[in-house]
């Protein structure tokens, strides 16, 4: 969000399809002389004008900033394939299609991850749960998260986690897994009624390690293959992005 009007430097979006010319076209060189001597670099990020299949409206539309980059550093190192998609893990969740020509073609964001911790801190659930991170997906448990978000919607499924907690049926890693199954669940039932998710789509997964290893369990048993990146793989990603827009830019 560096590059938002929140951000150090407001640069306007480009529109998808982009690619590596298209970011490098609207990168913007600036100085900051109370940050540094040196000029920076600022990438822009993309907009999404129409999600193809999506019906008319704001929810047609997406944006991203800072995903782009890590898209291009993952294409240029073959973790990332024209063709598939990468679904980006963390306060928001972003799923972004990527062309045959290894451009950005369309994204799709919730704020699930975000949703998530409010859940987790700001209601009655705080004392179903444990405070700090998943540390290993319960596969049981997620499974029945989704399964209740699919059958009684994601508020109910919700409130589940609390009836877990009073009728001691779950531990707290278990209630967990839970209240994380029922945002992948109502994500994913999303993304596959939408159809911007179809069986025997490949998924590259990247943000938070052990959410994310849940979502490629739950892709999996969908029938997309997924693949978890580490952190290291998606810092690496990040840097090999920025190279490969720089070296676009010098020509």
């Amino acid at each position: 969000m560096i590059t938002s009007a929140q951000g150090l430097v407001e640069i306007p979006h480009v529109s998808a399809p982009a690619g590596i010319g298209e970011l490098a076209a609207g990168a913007r060189e600036t100085l900051l002389p109370d940050v540094a001597d040196l000029p920076f670099v600022f990438v822009p990020g993309v907009r999404t004008a129409a999600i193809p299949g999506a019906a008319p409206g704001i929810g047609a539309t997406d944006v991203m900033r800072g995903e782009e980059t890590l898209c291009i550093g993952l294409l240029a190192q073959g973790r990332l394939a024209p063709g598939g998609a990468l679904l980006s893990v963390g306060s928001h969740w972003k799923l972004i299609r990527i062309d045959e020509a290894g451009r950005i073609a369309w994204s799709l964001t919730s704020v699930a991850g975000e949703m998530i911790q409010a859940a987790r801190g700001q209601t009655i659930l705080a004392s179903a749960v444990p405070g700090g991170p998943l540390t290993e997906p319960d596969l049981p448990q997620l499974l029945d998260g989704m399964e209740e978000a699919r059958r009684s919607g994601l508020a109910r499924a919700l409130f589940c986690v609390r009836l877990l907690e009073l009728s001691g049926a779950a531990t707290p890693e278990g209630r967990l897994s839970f209240l994380v199954g029922a945002f992948i669940g109502a994500d994913l039932d999303r993304l596959r009624a939408s159809g911007a998710l179809a069986p025997g789509a490949p998924v590259t997964v990247a943000g938070d390690e052990k959410v994310g290893g849940a979502w490629s369990l739950a892709l999996d048993r969908f029938g997309c293959p997924a693949r978890s990146l580490t952190a290291a793989e998606v810092e690496a990603g990040s840097i090999a992005g920025l190279g490969t827009i720089l070296e676009a830019r010098a020509g």
